[in-house]
């Protein structure tokens, strides 16, 4: 049950993900630039804004390829009443 006047729990937490001291703290490699990024970061998995956005660039000029079979397009076929 809500009171009145107060504020859902989701919307008074931090956004950010905070982990027990006692968790040792995971990384991974920012897939731009190799460093180093804690799994809470907010840019996870990327290092910085800086590095979203070429990966963004990177994807919005074709330069990534999902691995699969090329896919071919057919040609049209002509009207027969051309003949």
């Amino acid at each position: 049950m809500v009171v009145q006047g107060t504020e859902p729990d989701y919307l008074t937490r931090p956004q950010e993900l905070t982990l027990p001291e006692t968790v040792p703290q995971r990384f991974m490699k920012c897939p731009i630039c190799k460093k180093e990024v804690k799994l809470g970061d907010p840019e996870m998995p990327f290092c910085s804004e800086r590095c979203r956005l070429i990966d963004l660039g990177m994807w919005s000029a074709e330069e990534y390829r999902i691995p699969g079979p090329s896919v071919e397009t057919a040609p049209k076929p002509e009207d027969e009443d051309d003949e």
